[in-house]
C-alpha cells in the first residue's frame, strides 16, 4: 500500500489524450464546490435533494481517491468490504469491487487501495444514520427517495444526471484549454491515473492492478505524461 502515497502538489497540467481531465487546482476547486452543493440545499427542498447530494459527494470522492470505474464497479461497493490498513502513519482505505464476470458467469472481484484522504469522507458519511446501512451497498436509494417505496434500499445504478447538474453548476463542465472537451464522471478516474503517474508514486504494475486494467492500456492513454 505504500506504493500509493498522496501525490505532492503538481504544476498545471492538461492532458493531450482523448479523454477530458482536470488540473490539480481544478480538482481542489471541484471538491470545495461539492461541499457547497451539499450545503446549499434550501428549506423548501424536499429531503431527498440533500440525501442524494450527500451520496453523490461520497461517490465522486471515492472515484477521485481510488480510480474505481463509475457505474457498475461503484454500485458493487458494500460497506462490509471497507477496511483501513495503516502504513507510514496513514490509514489507507481498502475496498472491494465486482469487476466483471468470467466465462462461467461467476462474478470476479478485485481489491482496491484508495488514498488515505478518503477515510475522513467515509467516517463522516457513517454519521448520517438514515443513509448509512452497514449491511447494504454503499450507494442505495434513501428512504426519502422521490422514486417510490420500491426503490428504497436498492442500489443506485448511475449518478450521470446528478453529475451533469453539478458540473454545470460548478462551472467546471469544460476544460479551460482548447478543444474545451466536456467532462464526464469518468474524467475523475482519468484524473486519478494522471496524478499517480505524474508523481511516480506508484508503479504501472501496481496502478494497473489497482485500476483493473492493463499496463498496455495505461501506456496507451498516459504515455504523454511521462
Amino acid at each position: 500500500s505504500s506504493d500509493l502515497k498522496e501525490a505532492p502538489m503538481m504544476p498545471k497540467h492538461y492532458s493531450t489524450s482523448q479523454r477530458a481531465s482536470f488540473e490539480r487546482g481544478e480538482m481542489k476547486l471541484l471538491q470545495r464546490k461539492l461541499d457547497k452543493w451539499v450545503d446549499t440545499t434550501h428549506g423548501s427542498d424536499a429531503p431527498h435533494v440533500r440525501d442524494y447530494r450527500e451520496l453523490f459527494r461520497l461517490y465522486v470522492l471515492i472515484v477521485s481517491y481510488s480510480g474505481i470505474r463509475p457505474g457498475e464497479e461503484m454500485s458493487s461497493l458494500y460497506w462490509r468490504d471497507v477496511r483501513y490498513e495503516r502504513d507510514g502513519g496513514q490509514d489507507y482505505v481498502f475496498l472491494k469491487v465486482i469487476t466483471s464476470k468470467n466465462k462461467k458467469g461467476e462474478k470476479l472481484s478485485r481489491a482496491v487501495v484508495a488514498m488515505p484522504q478518503l477515510k475522513e469522507a467515509i467516517e463522516y458519511f457513517k454519521t448520517i444514520p438514515h443513509l448509512y446501512n452497514k449491511n447494504k451497498p454503499i450507494f442505495i436509494h434513501p428512504i426519502s427517495t422521490q422514486l417510490g417505496k420500491g426503490f428504497v434500499g436498492e442500489p443506485i445504478k448511475s449518478f450521470k444526471k446528478q453529475w451533469e447538474a453539478f458540473i454545470s453548476w460548478a462551472g467546471l463542465k469544460y476544460e479551460k484549454e482548447a478543444p474545451h472537451r466536456p467532462r464526464a464522471l469518468y474524467s475523475i478516474r482519468h484524473y486519478y491515473f494522471e496524478q499517480r503517474i505524474l508523481n511516480s508514486d506508484a508503479s504501472l504494475i501496481m496502478l494497473a492492478k489497482n485500476g483493473g486494467t492493463s499496463i498496455q492500456v495505461l501506456e496507451k492513454w498516459y504515455a504523454h505524461i511521462k
